[in-house]
């Protein structure tokens, strides 16, 4: 688990960079019940991915 206390998180999940269930939780389109079920999606991995070094240009 990871608290954001300010700013965004971007999220590599495949090939597509996106704010994840972070951002959804604070808009209110998710509760953190729903995490539970995606949780394996958001697991932490660390490898080299050309499209999250690409993702501002």
């Amino acid at each position: 688990m990871f608290f954001l206390l300010d700013g965004a998180a971007e999220i590599l999940s495949g090939d597509d960079v996106t704010a994840g269930p972070v951002q959804c939780i604070a808009l209110g389109e998710a509760t953190l019940e729903s995490l539970l079920e995606v949780q394996e999606l958001y697991d932490n991995h660390f490898m080299k991915s050309e499209v999250w070094d690409g993702r501002r240009g």
